[in-house]
C-alpha cells in the first residue's frame, strides 16, 4: 500500500511489481489541505482500487508532449467503463475501480476539507448525490482556471503566496460544491419564497451565463415563475435584490481575474462584463472601497504595467 502524506487523503493499493515511479515536484500542506505537483511514470499497465478519505479531491492532468501519457478508466456499475479526463473531483468516502496504462502523467492534485477552510454551510457535508463516473471528466471553465493557477503558484510562490493559495482553494471548494448543485430541501419553500432548487437555478444561469447577462424572462422561465414574481421571491429569499446580486457575480468575478497580473484592469473590465474600464473602476470602488489596482496592491498581487490600469 503506498501512504500519501495525510490519512485524510486517497489511498491506492499498489502491487510491488507494479509501483509507479513518483516524483513530487512541489508539495504545499495545511491542516485544511494538501497540494502536490506530481509526475508519475508507469512502467506498465494495472487495475486497484482507489479509496478516498475525508477530503475532496480535484485533480488537473498536464499535458504531456511526448504523446507517451498513461491513460486512466474507471469501472463503474454493472461493468461499465469511464475513461478519466483533464479535469477530475472525487468526493470523500468514494471507492474507483481504476484501470491504467504504461506511460506517464503530470498533474496537480488538490486535497481539501471545505469546513477546514472556513466554509461552514451544511451543504459540503452532504456529497452523496455526485455520480463518481460523471465527475472524473468535467468541463469547468472556472474550475480549470483555479487549477491552472494553484498550479502556476507551487511553480513560482509569488508575494503573499499562502494567502493566495488559501484564496484559490476556498473558490475552488465554492465551485466545486455550486458545479455539482445544491441538494433540493426536503420541505417546500415558504410562502413568497424560492426553493432551495429554484434559487440554485438562478444563481447557477447567472454565474454560468457571465461575463453575460441573462434575461429576467429566461432566469424566471427556468424556475417555473411569472417574470414579475422573481425578483421579489429572490429578495424575500435572500436578502438582497436579484439586480444587487447580478453585479456582485460580475465584482466576484473581477476580483477572480485581477489575481492574474498578466490581465490589464481594461481586460478585467471587459471580461467582467463591463462596457469601460472606467464604469469597472467606479463599480469596483462602490462594492470594495478600493480602485482595482489598489485591490491588487492589498493582495500583494503586484503592479500592473504602467499605462496598464486603463482608469
Amino acid at each position: 500500500m503506498h501512504q500519501v502524506c495525510h490519512p485524510a487523503n486517497p489511498r491506492i493499493a499498489v502491487n510491488a511489481d507494479l509501483a509507479p515511479l513518483r516524483s513530487i515536484t512541489a508539495c504545499r500542506t495545511d491542516p485544511a489541505f494538501e497540494i502536490r505537483l506530481q509526475d508519475v511514470q508507469w512502467a506498465c499497465g494495472g487495475q486497484s482500487l482507489v479509496q478516498t478519505g475525508t477530503r475532496c479531491t480535484v485533480e488537473l492532468l498536464i499535458d504531456e508532449p511526448t504523446g507517451q501519457a498513461a491513460h486512466y478508466s474507471v469501472t463503474g456499475e454493472h461493468g461499465a467503463r469511464s475513461a478519466v479526463g483533464r479535469l477530475n473531483f472525487v468526493a470523500p468516502m468514494t471507492t474507483l475501480d481504476m484501470q491504467w496504462s504504461r506511460g506517464r502523467v503530470q498533474s496537480i492534485v488538490c486535497m481539501f476539507e471545505p469546513s477546514s477552510l472556513g466554509l461552514m454551510d451544511r451543504q459540503f457535508g452532504d456529497w452523496q448525490g455526485v455520480d463518481p463516473m460523471a465527475a472524473l471528466d468535467i468541463r469547468n471553465e472556472r474550475l480549470e482556471m483555479a487549477m491552472g493557477w494553484l498550479y502556476q503558484e507551487l511553480r513560482q510562490p509569488s508575494f503573499a503566496s499562502q494567502h493566495q493559495v488559501t484564496t484559490l482553494l476556498t473558490l475552488l471548494a465554492l465551485e466545486t460544491q455550486r458545479h455539482f448543485g445544491a441538494r433540493p430541501a426536503s420541505g417546500g419553500a415558504g410562502m413568497g419564497k424560492l426553493s432551495a432548487r429554484q434559487l440554485a437555478v438562478v444563481k447557477d444561469l447567472i454565474e454560468q451565463a457571465l461575463p453575460d447577462s441573462v434575461p429576467l424572462q429566461t432566469l424566471a422561465a427556468a424556475c417555473g415563475l411569472p417574470s414579475r414574481e422573481l425578483p421579489s421571491m429572490f429578495r424575500s429569499t435572500v436578502g438582497m435584490t436579484l439586480r444587487s446580486f447580478v453585479a456582485g457575480a460580475h465584482i466576484a468575478r473581477a476580483k477572480l481575474l485581477l489575481c492574474d497580473s498578466r490581465l490589464l484592469v481594461k481586460q478585467v473590465a471587459g471580461r467582467s462584463g463591463f462596457e469601460s474600464a472606467s464604469a469597472f473602476t467606479a463599480a469596483f470602488r462602490r462594492a470594495t472601497g478600493m480602485r482595482p489596482q489598489q485591490y491588487r496592491e492589498a493582495n500583494g498581487l503586484g503592479s500592473s504595467p504602467p499605462g496598464s490600469d486603463g482608469e
